[in-house]
């Protein structure tokens, strides 16, 4: 896991979250996380990941993201 891709995943989430009412942009957003997740290959990242875009609930979604958001930094001091 770099470091470097988990602090990109953790912008483009910031991002996300900062979009909120522009769906358009959370949409671009997700698409590019969605490759760092993917790189990231960690299994809890993942499974987040899919419940905050399978989920058509805004507070779920927004827990989802918190959660997320809590994960990546928890990775990030982990390889610092």
């Amino acid at each position: 896991m770099k470091k470097n891709d988990i602090l990109k995943a953790n912008l483009l989430l910031s991002d996300y979250t900062l979009a909120y009412g522009n769906e358009e942009d959370q949409r671009v957003f997700l698409e590019l996380l969605d490759r760092y997740v993917v790189s990231l290959d960690d299994p809890t990242i993942s499974a987040l990941f899919v419940k905050l875009t399978s989920n058509d609930n805004d507070e779920v979604r927004e827990l989802y993201a918190q959660i997320l958001a809590d994960t990546l930094e928890a990775r990030v001091k982990e390889v610092a």
